[in-house]
Order: structure tokens, then C-alpha cells, then sequence
């Protein structure tokens, strides 16, 4: 188990995609990789990690994901050479995501609830040329939709031992001069489990105010086990803070 839901870095140099399944395609639009966050919980697009695949327990109720996605769309000049300002800007919208496993209880759930359109909202400026720094942003999300993390069979397959795999299919969207346009569609998986990436180390009094409890303090119960404690209304802290003095 720990095995599996273990998170994975590769370099950003290597990473063309997102877990390294990409669709190729020529289009002005493309999604690099999937963010790591830094350390003020924003996504850490001047970095060159990636993460290469993703795990969440259901225990929490959201997985957060950001993609970077860059423009290659190159400018349009005026005859002095200047810059039009307005022009060729891609307008983002959101994200198309389909969910897909290959395990058959997985197909049963509601179509709507694993294909589905996360809304969103950013521009990119167009590039200016060969040599130019890249134009791109941060297309952060809440990836998966309340209906399907409440659904009964969803949370039936990952209380199973194990969890299980699925995949999430992303395609960018929005538009340029009015014109509608897509990214190329990126795979991601995602190990979900349920009570295995949270784990509560006893009473948050139990302990001294200055222990260090191990996981992410920006989103708690993805991607790597976060240590939590149970607090005086019995309520998990995750990460836990200590109350002894």
C-alpha cells in the first residue's frame, strides 16, 4: 500500500505531459505537466518537478490538481513592429474531464458524475517569438465533483483492500479571438483509497505543542500520508497540532 500511494517526481525537462500520456497534437495550446505546490500552498510554476501521478483518500473531500498550460500562439505586429495588445490572447475556460477505470463496478456509477466540465478562468498572452520567455499559466482545479466522492459505490471500491485506479483524461479549453480551442488531452492516474493516506497518531493533547506532524498542510489526504490528531470535540486536525506544553 505504501508503495502505491507514494508521490511521484519527475523532472519537468522529461515531462511533456502528465504521467506520460499525452495525445500528441500541433495545436498553439499545451499542457506541460501537472504542478507540484509550493511551499505557501500556490502552484510552484517556476519549478521543475512535475508530479507524475496522484493518490487520494476519500476521508477528505476534494483533490485538488494544476496543470500548466502554455501558449504558442505568436503574436500579431503592427508595420512598426509593435505588438497588437488584444490579439491572439488565450482566453481559458475550463477543463473537460472524463474518468475511466478498468475496473467494471467503476462503469456503473453515473455518466455524469465521471464525464464533466470543470469551469475556469485566465489568460495567456501570446508568445512574441523564438527566444521569448513561455506565456502560460496555471489552470488549478478541484478535480473531482462532490456527487461522485459521495457516491456509494465510488466509496464502496475504495474501502476495498488495495483501493483501486483511475484515470482522469483533462482537456483544456477556451478560446482565441473568439475562436474556440482545445489542448491536447493529458492522462493522470489516481490511486483512491479510503483511510490510508490519513493517519491519526492518537489526542491532539497527547502531545507537545512543538511536535512536528509529517504531511501536506495545503491539501491533506492527496498524494502523500499526512499524520493527523483528533482534537477535544473529536474532530481529525491533519496535520495535527499538538496542545502539551
Amino acid at each position: 500500500m505504501n508503495g502505491v500511494f507514494a508521490r511521484g517526481l519527475i523532472l519537468a525537462a522529461l515531462a511533456i505531459g502528465v504521467g506520460g500520456c499525452v495525445d500528441e497534437n500541433t495545436q498553439g495550446i499545451v499542457v506541460k505537466r501537472a504542478l507540484l505546490f509550493d511551499t505557501t500552498c500556490k502552484p510552484d510554476l517556476a519549478g521543475t518537478g512535475a508530479l507524475a501521478s496522484g493518490a487520494y483518500d476519500i476521508q477528505t473531500s476534494r483533490y485538488v490538481i494544476s496543470l500548466e498550460v502554455q501558449s504558442n500562439i505568436v503574436a500579431i505586429f503592427d508595420q512598426d513592429g509593435r505588438k497588437i495588445d488584444g490579439k491572439r490572447l488565450f482566453v481559458y475556460k475550463g477543463v473537460d474531464v472524463s474518468l475511466s477505470s478498468s475496473n467494471e463496478t467503476f462503469k456503473t456509477i453515473d455518466a455524469k458524475h465521471r464525464s464533466y466540465i470543470v469551469p475556469g478562468f485566465g489568460t495567456i498572452e501570446p508568445t512574441t517569438g523564438v527566444g521569448a520567455s513561455e506565456s502560460k499559466l496555471a489552470a488549478t482545479i478541484s478535480l473531482l465533483p462532490p456527487e461522485l466522492i459521495n457516491d456509494n459505490t465510488y466509496r464502496q471500491l475504495a474501502a476495498q483492500p488495495g483501493g483501486f485506479r483511475m484515470f482522469a483524461d483533462m482537456q483544456v479549453f477556451g478560446s482565441v479571438d473568439s475562436d474556440s480551442i482545445s489542448a491536447n488531452t493529458v492522462r493522470f492516474a489516481i490511486d483512491v483509497c479510503d483511510g490510508c493516506l490519513l493517519k491519526v497518531l492518537g489526542t491532539c493533547d497527547q502531545f507537545k505543542s512543538d511536535f512536528s506532524f509529517s504531511g501536506s498542510e495545503c491539501f491533506p489526504g492527496q498524494d502523500e500520508t499526512t499524520q493527523c490528531c483528533m482534537s477535544a470535540a473529536n474532530t481529525p486536525i491533519c496535520p495535527g497540532m499538538g496542545t502539551m506544553m
